[in-house]
């Protein structure tokens, strides 16, 4: 059995990522826009069971470089 040259492997090894992205853009329709939620809540809850911090709670600031 003969060997494939190194030239061929690296091209293969290149191509085959991109040719699989092309395809999975045609057969989906392109690209997912981004889910993007109505508002954002700043900190933790640890589990579901713990109660979520309450809306009048002032934020802390932080000051920045001066």
């Amino acid at each position: 059995m003969r060997s494939v040259p190194r030239g061929v492997l690296l091209l293969a090894a290149l191509a085959l990522p991109i040719v699989a992205v092309l395809i999975s853009f045609a057969l989906t329709g392109g690209a997912r826009s981004p889910e993007i939620p109505e508002s954002v809540r700043v900190g933790s809850t640890p589990s579901p069971s713990s109660p979520r911090p309450s809306a009048d709670v002032p934020v802390p600031v932080v000051p920045g470089p001066s």
